[in-house]
């Protein structure tokens, strides 16, 4: 429209996903297809260094039965970049079984862990217990006090994952101190599981029948590479 300048459009555009950009500012409201994650690089991947002790806490915790109960340590430095340190990621096992190996790797059993909203619905019941529970309650049980629900609109939690992993070439790099970085960094070897999510992770697909319906992400499962 011309409304805002060449510098403007160049900066949001540093900013923001393909997908927004695309959206917002060439005004072209397309379903979206494919890979979901377009940011995602070796840029995001940074060799292990001594991390300052100072830096902020952080956990992502979704937990599931058959599918894997995934766990995720994450330290955030003053200028907001994240560097994702850990993983736990294992499926087919009980509460009981992943609670110790999840406070290994947390600072204190008492921190606040960012979960999946639907551990905290009363739905179990159990012998020994008067009144239904939850899955949250059986963390707490375990000793993992602070669990609290995440924010659940997915569509919103994927824009904002894909600003943080893009690379923006005016940002200063936290480590080189270069221009040129990301926020969202994994420490080499340290969470492979979800780099392999973030790699399978797309948009369905649509037919005609269902274009006018809410875009949905989905895994396409190809064989983790062990290697």
């Amino acid at each position: 429209s011309g409304i805002l300048s060449r510098e403007e459009l160049a900066e949001y555009k540093a900013e923001v996903s393909a997908d927004e950009y695309n959206q917002e500012m060439l005004c072209e409201f397309l379903a979206y297809g494919g890979l979901i994650y377009k940011e995602w690089g070796a840029h995001n991947i940074i060799s292990p260094f001594e991390i300052p002790g100072h830096w902020t806490f952080h956990y992502g915790f979704d937990h599931g039965v058959t599918n894997p109960t995934s766990f995720h340590p994450a330290r955030i430095d003053e200028k907001g970049n994240i560097f994702i340190t850990g993983e736990h990621y294992v499926a087919g096992q009980n509460v009981e079984w992943h609670a110790p190996k999840i406070k290994a790797l947390m600072r204190a059993p008492d921190d606040p862990v960012a979960s999946d909203p639907s551990i905290f619905s009363k739905n179990l019941q159990a012998k020994g217990r008067a009144q239904t529970y939850s899955v949250a309650d059986e963390y707490d049980d375990c000793g993992i006090t602070g669990m609290f629900a995440a924010k659940n609109d997915v569509l919103a939690g994927i824009s904002r994952v894909q600003r943080y992993m893009k690379f923006n070439p005016e940002r200063e790099h936290p480590i080189t101190h270069q221009n040129g970085s990301p926020m969202l960094f994994v420490i080499r070897g340290a969470a492979p599981m979800l780099e392999w999510e973030i790699s399978n992770y797309q948009w369905k697909k649509k037919t005609k029948a269902d274009m006018n319906e809410p875009d949905q992400p989905t895994f396409v499962m190809t064989e983790y590479d062990t290697s």
